[in-house]
C-alpha cells in the first residue's frame, strides 16, 4: 500500500487515543472523517485494524505492526516542521496544554494566565492534573507541552531545576508546645499526607513507617479541614502554611529534622521542542519563579 501521511495519522491518532471521538478532537477533525480514514485504512491493509472493547477500541496485531513501523513518522515531520517554523505569540491562537499539581494550580497558574492575555492575547491553557505514571506519555505525545512538580519521574524526559522547596510542620493550634513537635512526636503523630502518585514529593514519604491514623489523599486542598478537625500533622510546602494558619485554627513549625532536598521542576519532553513549546515552557517557568519569589 502506498503510504498516506494522513491516513497514518489517523491511525496513530486512534491506537493512542484509544477511541474515534478522542482521536477526532486530538487531529482537529470530525468523527466521521476517522472513521472514513479508517475504511479505507482497512481496505488498504485487509484488515479490521481495530476490534471494539467497551468504550475503547482496541488494536490488531495488523494495526499494532504498523505503528510499531510507521508511528513515529508524522511525530518526527511535525518536530522536524515546528523546528524551522516561527512562532509569533501575538499572532498565535493556539491553546497550550501544562500538566500541574493542584498547589501548582493555586500559585503558578494566575501569573501564568497573565502574562498569555499581555504576551499572547489569543492563545489560551489548558491545565491537566499532574499523574506520575503518565506523565512521560502525556509529553511524549503532545497532550502536554510542559509539566511542573516536584517529582522527578524516570524516563526520558527533560527535567529543569526551578526550586528548592522548604517545608514546615502544621497542626492544630495548641496541639505541640511553643517549638513545635519532637521528632518523636512528628514520627508517631497519624499524619495528613498527598499521594506521591499526584506529582508531590512530600516529606512524611521519607519516614520508614505511617502512623496508625493517617490519611493519604489526592490533593493538598483536604489536609487543613483534616487538620482542624483532627489531632493530625502534616508535612507541607512552606508556601501554603500563611495562609492556611490564617483562614484555620492551625500553627506551623520548623521541623525538626533536616530533610533531604526536595526540588520542584519544569518537565518537557526529551529531544527538540517546536519554537511554541520553547516559548511557552519559558513563560511557565517565569510565572512559577514570580509566584515563588
Amino acid at each position: 500500500m502506498g503510504l498516506d501521511l494522513n491516513l497514518l495519522r489517523v491511525l496513530v491518532a486512534v491506537i493512542e487515543e484509544g477511541t474515534l471521538t478522542a482521536a477526532a478532537e486530538r487531529l482537529h477533525v470530525t468523527q466521521p472523517s476517522v472513521s472514513h480514514s479508517l475504511r479505507r485504512l482497512r481496505r488498504a491493509t485487509h484488515d479490521d485494524l481495530f476490534v471494539k472493547k467497551g468504550r475503547l477500541v482496541q488494536p490488531t496485531r495488523v494495526a499494532l505492526e504498523l505503528y510499531a513501523q510507521f508511528g513515529d513518522i508524522p511525530r518526527r515531520l511535525d518536530d522536524a516542521f515546528g523546528r524551522a517554523a516561527v512562532f509569533d505569540p501575538s499572532s498565535s491562537d493556539r491553546v497550550f496544554r501544562v500538566g500541574l499539581t493542584d498547589l501548582g494550580e493555586i500559585t503558578v497558574l494566575s501569573p501564568l494566565v497573565r502574562q498569555l492575555q499581555q504576551r499572547a492575547p489569543r492563545t489560551g491553557v489548558e491545565v491537566m492534573r499532574v499523574q506520575i505514571d503518565t506523565l512521560e506519555d502525556q509529553l511524549a505525545t503532545g497532550q502536554l507541552d510542559v509539566a511542573v512538580a516536584s517529582w522527578k519521574p524516570e524516563g526520558r524526559l527533560a527535567s529543569i531545576p526551578m526550586r528548592q522547596e522548604t517545608y514546615v510542620c502544621i497542626a492544630q493550634r495548641g496541639m505541640f508546645g511553643a517549638d513545635g513537635p519532637t521528632v518523636e512526636e512528628v514520627e508517631r503523630t497519624p499524619r495528613a499526607q498527598v499521594s506521591p502518585s499526584t506529582g508531590h514529593v512530600t516529606p512524611s514519604y521519607l519516614w520508614e513507617s505511617t502512623p496508625p491514623g493517617s490519611a493519604t489523599v489526592q490533593s493538598f486542598a483536604a489536609i487543613p479541614p483534616l487538620l482542624a478537625s483532627n489531632r493530625m500533622l502534616s508535612v507541607v510546602p512552606s508556601i501554603v502554611a500563611p495562609d492556611w494558619t490564617e483562614r484555620w485554627p492551625l500553627e506551623s513549625w520548623t521541623l525538626p529534622v533536616e530533610l533531604p532536598d526536595v526540588i520542584v521542576y519544569c518537565h518537557v519532553r526529551a529531544g527538540p521542542l517546536q519554537p511554541a513549546q520553547r516559548w511557552f515552557m519559558r513563560q511557565v517557568m517565569e510565572a512559577a519563579h514570580s509566584a515563588w519569589e
